[in-house]
């Protein structure tokens, strides 16, 4: 039955992305206290411990008195967040008890089902553009623990009081400033159990883009130059995935802008050459800045040249064709070599730039981060995984509100849009 967009189905999709959750939860809950406390009881208090940006025990004490004054005041309007908790507020010895009897993996694979499900779900709600972008990054958050214990790694935080933590990696699709997150994975230290590489961890993320977007065009997967290393290219070769990244400013790929740089007898123009990484053969784009961003020099030497140039590395070519690389080096503006010119510029001018959508993803989710102190790990990675949840929950629900005010302008009222969650 469709109905009207209101705040019930901001609470459904709520309730629909923290499904997984709740079944692990309920997996390892002991018997004896579900009859007292349920599942949802302890998510209702990690959703607000994420919205309070607080602790735990501090976000029990704050619920502790809204229930009061809401019991002596039945006048006041319903606080939203009360109305997640099913059976009653569960202490903070029962919560640390059930959240240690979980292990990392089961946390990263709850996690993972809900972005799935979340997916699915906007899917089916209509609001997924059919053509989509796909980008991965890293995300390092600072802890105070003994370095290779509790997945503990190097991180390259600026501040240097701050040298290790931990690190996750997430997998998003979107386009058009609307973006969700898909996969998520937190790295382990070497010598973990279940340690991967860079490779590895790209190749988990890549796998489950192609399965969620068999039915939509994937248009590029766009990555930072942290993710220009051999392992991750071989991956995105393997699986044939369309994909750009930055090429780091190294002494060969110095070499070339300077030779390109010559060949056009000085002039800023774009190109493209062969570059080989590992075993495979890519594309790299040499892309001038514009004009007002271009540094002059009085003595312009080969590094104020080398800035002037965006470098990138792609494995797809003007044609569409995957894992094909070309040569291109031309000054004219018409024909064909007008149209390779304006496909080379369009990666770096317009294709690039959707990669800082996975950026505001993460600074968007550390405000719907709860804090803690706790050395369980497990508990860490679910609180991670918690702020993509939350993440996905709001843009999803500002979707649906956007395109339900698009409607009522559009069609008058008796014509705005439904919605069946």
């Amino acid at each position: 039955m469709t109905q009207k967009i209101d705040t019930h189905h901001l609470f459904l999709i709520l309730k629909k992305s923290l499904a997984p959750l709740r079944n692990l939860l309920r997996e390892h809950a002991d018997k004896k206290y579900l009859r007292k406390y349920a599942p949802d009881d302890i998510l209702a208090v990690l959703v607000a411990a994420a919205t309070l940006r607080t602790s735990i025990k501090t976000t029990l004490k704050i619920l502790s008195l809204r229930i009061t004054e809401q019991k002596t005041n039945k006048n006041q309007p319903a606080d939203p967040i009360l109305k997640l908790i099913d059976k009653g507020l569960p202490p903070e010895w029962f919560i640390s008890e059930l959240l240690s009897k979980i292990t990392t993996t089961e946390a990263e694979n709850a996690v993972n089902r809900a972005l799935k499900q979340q997916f699915y779900l906007a899917k089916r709600l209509g609001i997924i553009p059919e053509e989509l972008y796909s980008a991965i990054d890293q995300h390092e958050i600072p802890v105070w623990s003994t370095p290779g214990r509790n997945l503990i790694v190097p991180i390259n935080i600026k501040t240097k009081k701050y040298k290790y933590g931990h690190r996750y990696y997430v997998g998003a699709l979107g386009n058009n400033g609307f973006w969700l997150a898909v996969a998520f994975i937190i790295e382990r230290p070497p010598g973990h159990a279940d340690h991967r590489d860079l490779g590895e961890i790209c190749r988990f993320i890549v796998e489950r883009i192609k399965t969620f977007t068999k039915k939509f065009k994937l248009r590029l997967n766009l990555a930072d130059s942290k993710f220009f290393s051999k392992s991750v290219w071989g991956v995105f070769s393997e699986l044939g995935v369309p994909s750009l990244c930055i090429a780091p400013k190294n002494s060969k790929v110095k070499k070339m802008v300077l030779h390109h740089h010559r060949k056009n007898h000085y002039n800023y123009a774009p190109g493209a050459y062969p570059y080989r990484l590992g075993e495979n053969t890519f594309t790299l784009l040499i892309v001038p800045r514009p004009r007002y961003k271009r540094e002059a020099s009085k003595h312009n030497t080969e590094d104020d040249i080398v800035n002037n140039y965006v470098t990138l590395l792609t494995n797809t070519s003007p044609n569409g064709i995957i894992n094909a690389s070309f040569e291109f080096r031309s000054r004219c503006t018409k024909g064909l070599c007008g149209a390779i010119r304006s496909w080379i510029e369009t990666k770096s001018e317009r294709d690039y730039r959707e990669r800082s959508n996975i950026e505001v993803l993460f600074r968007m989710g550390e405000a719907v981060r709860s804090r803690s102190n706790t050395i369980k790990p497990q508990i860490r990675v679910l609180l991670y995984g918690l702020t993509l949840i939350l993440y996905n929950v709001y843009v999803i629900w500002r979707k649906l509100l956007e395109e339900s005010t698009v409607s009522d302008v559009e069609g008058g009222e008796g014509k705005k849009r439904g919605v069946m969650v």
